[in-house]
């Protein structure tokens, strides 16, 4: 059979953690942020339940690349130990059941988007929304070809001080302005997609973030190997509360019948999610299909800037991510990098740090008259850093998914 999606809904049973990257023993004072979940947290949920179903032993761990599984069908599906996995996964896109009360494989999803960076509200009106354009970058003098660093106005972007470095933007933006707090619709996905004018904006386009998950905090103390209380090292963790029939959506894409099989047997199952002894309840979605439109991830004909808006986020830097793509970045929008690692259990070492570029950052880029022939749907940095390369393909894994939009008014 040719290859298959399954859509999969994670409804969460318990307040969940998504930790940055430093442990609770940092330091003094420690806040333990969390974060919307980055995709491989879910590829490791998915792997680690399909493990199960076939009857995986993880205490073998060092002792066979599989876990005691023996089907040839699934351990090339699954990886091992030392082998990454090989289905594609997209997402995580926050979702919710949009009929309340229906069972776990019935009804479709209302998909929730993460904001776009170049989208900003004005204090205490977010029924007005303002865009942030990019001007041509500089075109004489000493700097021109050079990629300029922008800043908000109060009406346009505009170049200071040429670097060869991408813009950050978030520290330049008008005071009198905020991100917006909350999620676009699919309505106000397409909306961006298709460059709305601003004027058309409608409040129905953004979902608040309150109505899906409130953020908790709660006090520990850290202890060392003996049970005994560290002095000063007390730390403050942030847990993340869904609503009713909230939780994340993603697709699994299967290639054989046994697979697909596999894979629908989740349906139902609790696993594990968001930190020690919290778990999630997996729904294998019936008539399942790609999550979202195959022409959303395609640049428009015809149009050689390009506004690029980061469904889940990519891996290395604004740069990297759009020459992996065949593309120049003139400009972005987007918050600091975000430092990625964990522990890998498998070789009982932390994982490598690595940069990424967060969900919803907006890449303005250019293809210089030499459009890709097979756009790609994900964008990342084509050279991680070393050691990367056992957990598999970025974009395999979900990182880098990628809108695109075509730019209106030349490089504006």
């Amino acid at each position: 059979m040719s290859g298959q999606w399954l859509q999969v809904f994670f409804e969460p049973l318990d307040v969940l953690l998504f930790r940055d990257h430093r442990p609770f023993d940092a330091g003094l004072q420690f806040r333990a942020r969390t974060r919307l979940p980055f995709p491989t947290t879910f590829v490791g949920c998915l792997r680690t339940a399909l493990f199960r179903l076939l009857g995986a032993d993880f205490s073998l761990r060092g002792k066979g690349d599989y876990f005691g599984v023996t089907e040839d069908w699934a351990r090339p599906f699954l990886g091992g130990a030392h082998e990454p996995p090989k289905f594609e996964f997209h997402g995580p896109l926050l979702a919710r059941r949009s009929a309340r009360g229906a069972s776990s494989a019935a009804g479709p999803l209302e998909l929730f988007f993460p904001p776009p960076a170049d989208l900003r509200a004005p204090r205490g009106n977010p029924s007005r929304i303002l865009r942030l354009d990019f001007e041509a970058p500089p075109s004489g003098g000493e700097n021109a070809g050079e990629i300029g660093r922008y800043r908000w106005n109060g009406v346009a972007m505009e170049p200071v001080n040429p670097t060869r470095k991408s813009p950050w933007l978030h520290q330049e933006t008008s005071a009198k302005t905020e991100l917006l707090d909350g999620f676009l619709t699919y309505r106000g996905a397409e909306w961006w997609r298709t460059g709305g004018d601003t004027a058309g904006w409608q409040t129905d386009f953004l979902k608040s973030r309150r109505e899906l998950f409130q953020v908790e905090e709660r006090t520990g103390i850290a202890r060392d190997d003996t049970l005994t209380v560290m002095e000063g090292m007390f730390y403050v963790a942030q847990m993340l509360r869904f609503a009713e029939g909230t939780g994340f959506a993603g697709a699994i894409k299967t290639e054989t019948h046994e697979q697909t099989q596999l894979v629908k047997r989740l349906n139902g199952r609790v696993a594990p999610l968001g930190g020690k002894n919290r778990r999630a309840k997996i729904s294998v979605l019936e008539g399942s299909a790609e999550l979202l439109p195959r022409e959303w991830f395609i640049p428009p004909h015809g149009n050689q800037t390009h506004r690029v808006w980061l469904l889940t986020p990519a891996m290395g830097t604004v740069d990297a991510a759009a020459l992996s793509a065949g593309y120049r970045c003139l400009g972005a929008v987007t918050e600091r990098a975000i430092a990625a690692g964990g522990f890998d259990y498998a070789h009982g070492a932390p994982k490598p740090l690595w940069p990424i570029v967060g969900a919803g950052s907006i890449l303005h880029v250019v293809n210089d008259g030499s459009p890709s022939t097979k756009p790609p749907t994900h964008i990342n940095d084509p050279s991680p850093p070393p050691g990367l390369d056992r957990y598999g393909e970025p974009g395999q894994l979900g990182y880098g998914w990628a809108v695109w939009q075509s730019t209106k008014g030349g490089t504006r």
